[in-house]
């Protein structure tokens, strides 16, 4: 029996059973009996864990905390399909000093790698991945402190020809270095991680300190679709493009709540989308990265993506400080926050050129460029709907809010408070040099004309771009534009169902009520009163009877009506039975 618990080595199989003999009721109720004894004594196939810890002093041979492996690469070999990689704190290198730059943690198919065990642990739910650092680094010689980089490995880890079964969760991968050689392809690509035709799961993961020419943190190519969840790429650098992630060669990676910060690159600071891939990412934030060039949050390339919830904020380029999209695409952005970025060109939130993009419910605003303070289009298709632009800046005098040369749409939006800084301050918010440019059921500062445009305050709440009570933009959109988007745009910005009506606002907008509010947000009318719940506390108990009660007895010896439940002019006991029946019907279906 195998230190693993009786593991078939791979490719191996049970023969099958002979025909079937004289009294096989006997037999199979005695293989029967077998069977159970088997699986009673624990001598079937089974999955394993196998332990690592770095400073272990027992047999290395994985198979306790005590006897742990000292290597992760030392688990890997040891490893199957099915089988778990319990990884204790500490710093795992794919080779020893002076190994190879190939050398690199091969995923194999169907393992589970863990990291975050403190070297202790009984049960997966125990380790604390916070607490417990677990590095998988290409600093093959330790020596990056002297920053000594050119011997590190190309890859820290590589997922070759593996599905969802094969998972990384609770590192941190850092120190690879693909400054190699174009040939192999991942010798300039992918120094965190390599997913090459693979749909592995990475979660819980951040990917730091790694550069490669394409892809410093990760590169996905050649069909890979990797879940990544939970992550984090930071400070990450690439020569050429995608500092954090490289996404490539019809590559489908699905990102949620993944955070891509302070990268570097000379195209897609955060993140590169091209040649065919379909990226999709919800629930992302792409803050603070820089790109020399294109796209410091993002740049894509002849390929689609869809963002949804996702923040795109603080990022630097020299063109689309937030997004650089071009050569014919059609990424799609839904619900999603553009704020705060910076082109030294333009664009500061977006830029197309010759591309197709559209936003959806958006918020576009503080974002600053020369020209093109929200978005500059150049032969392209933007479509904007249900989005608000506001306090965005052309320091070059050039369209604080668009510029625009292409054809442009924009329903359902609010247009306010974009600057232009110019000594004069006479260009317009919004500068047309040429193209087709609609614009319709919009609130435009300065007026643009259109179908139901209007030119008002927006009347915002006070710190926020939602609309305040009296807001103009309640019920003044268009139900035709808002039911065209695809996917369908079900809530707004802050998550709110949309197309909501106000009963104390008119309906001035398009079609049949309840019509949808101009902008991100959709106000929400107030709750309707809850009588039930006699003290304000937000939810009907025990205490509403008693504070009724009170009420009821002050009122019989004060003269007060406070508890005059049914209206009548009179406190009486028929205002015990009507707060009750309320009170119980509000148990029962709510208020």
């Amino acid at each position: 029996m195998s230190l693993f618990h009786n593991r078939r080595a791979p490719g191996a199989r049970v023969d099958a059973p002979s025909a079937q003999a004289p009294h096989s009721t006997s037999l199979v109720r005695r293989g029967a009996v077998a069977i159970l004894a088997a699986l009673s004594c624990g001598t079937l196939a089974s999955a394993d864990v196998i332990y690592v810890r770095a400073g272990a002093a027992g047999a290395n041979n994985g198979t306790s905390w005590a006897n742990a492996f000292t290597s992760v690469q030392s688990a890997i070999g040891a490893a199957g399909a099915g089988d778990e990689l319990w990884v204790a704190t500490g710093t795992y290198r794919p080779g020893a000093p002076g190994a190879a730059r190939t050398s690199t943690f091969n995923m194999p198919l169907g393992v589970a790698a863990y990291g975050g065990f403190a070297g202790t642990e009984s049960v997966l739910s125990q380790r604390s991945i916070g607490a417990n650092p677990t590095i998988l680094s290409g600093d093959l010689n330790a020596d990056d402190a002297s920053a000594l980089l050119g011997d590190n490995s190309y890859n820290v880890v590589t997922f070759d020809n593996v599905d969802a079964t094969t998972v990384l969760d609770g590192f941190t991968v850092s120190g690879g270095n693909a400054n190699g050689p174009d040939s192999p392809p991942q010798g300039a690509r992918g120094g965190g991680a390599w997913v090459l035709t693979s749909s592995c799961t990475i979660r819980n993961c951040i990917f730091s300190g790694n550069s490669a020419g394409r892809g410093g943190g990760l590169y996905n190519r050649d069909g890979a679709s990797p879940t990544i969840t939970d992550c984090t790429f930071t400070a990450n650098v690439a020569s050429v493009s995608g500092g954090g992630v490289f996404n490539a060669s019809s590559s489908n990676p699905v990102l949620l709540r993944c955070t891509i910060s302070g990268n570097l690159a000379f195209d897609g600071g955060g993140m590169s989308c091209v040649l065919g891939a379909q990226s999709s990412a919800t629930e992302c934030t792409f803050a603070d990265n820089f790109a020399q060039n294109d796209g410091g949050g993002l740049v894509m390339i002849g390929s689609e993506a869809f963002f949804d919830r996702c923040t795109i904020s603080g990022n630097h380029a020299a063109s689309g400080g937030g997004v650089h999209v071009t050569d014919f695409i059609a990424p799609n952005f839904h619900n999603c926050v553009i704020s705060g970025n910076n082109a030294t060109g333009p664009g500061g939130a977006v830029s197309a050129l010759y591309g197709s993009i559209t936003i959806t419910g958006c918020d576009l605003s503080g974002n600053t460029a020369v020209s093109g303070g929200g978005v500059q289009s150049y032969s392209s298709i933007v479509t904007v709907t249900n989005s608000t632009l506001a306090g965005n800046t052309a320091v070059g005098a050039l369209g604080g809010a668009l510029r625009v040369d292409s054809d442009f749409s924009v329903n359902d939006a609010v247009l306010v408070k974009n600057c232009i800084l110019s000594p004069d301050n006479s260009s317009p918010q919004i500068l047309v040099t040429s193209g087709l440019v609609e614009i319709s059921s919009s609130m435009v500062t300065g007026g643009f004309e259109g179908p139901g445009n209007i030119t008002a305050d927006p009347m915002f709440e006070p710190g926020t771009r939602r609309p305040g009570a009296a807001s103009p933009c309640i019920d003044a959109g268009s139900n035709d534009a808002l039911e065209a988007v695809q996917p369908a745009l079900t809530s707004d910005l802050g998550g709110a169902p949309r197309a909501v009506d106000d009963p104390a606002a008119p309906d001035t907008g398009q079609g049949t009520p309840p019509i949808v509010d101009m902008g991100a947000y959709e106000r929400q009318p107030a709750p309707p009163p809850c009588p039930a719940d006699f003290n304000n506390s937000g939810s009907v108990t025990s205490a509403d009877i008693t504070s009724f009660l009170g009420a009821w007895f002050a009122d019989l010896l004060g003269g007060t009506l406070i508890a005059d439940f049914n209206d009548s002019g009179a406190t009486t006991s028929a205002d015990i039975t009507a707060f009750l029946s309320a009170w119980f019907d509000a148990l029962a279906n709510g208020c």
